[in-house]
């Protein structure tokens, strides 16, 4: 967890309106720690999407003032997963010209 916040601080150092941090439990509850009233998600495929769907039905429960919203990924970005870049870079697959465009 310290890497990847490590990571998206350097990468995200050009936006002061940012801050990276990480938290343990429920999404939902950090962002009423926060005082947020909007969760951001993301969605890939309509694989996601009953997940996805499960999440904001049990957060509105848990919160009914905070409210989801999802953003659809790029067609191109469509089959990228944490658990696919993991692999390729366990496999140093990223040498192939291909992930330059990631």
């Amino acid at each position: 967890m310290e890497e990847r916040v490590e990571m998206l601080e350097k990468i995200l150092e050009k936006y002061p309106n940012v801050i990276v941090d990480s938290f343990d439990g429920l999404t939902v509850n950090y962002a009423l720690k926060q005082g947020a009233h909007v969760i951001v998600r993301g969605l890939r495929a309509i694989t996601d999407f009953e997940s996805e769907f499960v999440y904001a039905l049990t957060n509105k429960k848990l919160a009914p003032e905070i409210e989801t919203v999802y953003l659809m990924t790029r067609s191109e970005y469509s089959f990228i997963s944490s658990s696919i870049v993991k692999e390729v870079a366990s496999y140093d697959g990223c040498s192939v010209l291909w992930c330059q465009s990631w």
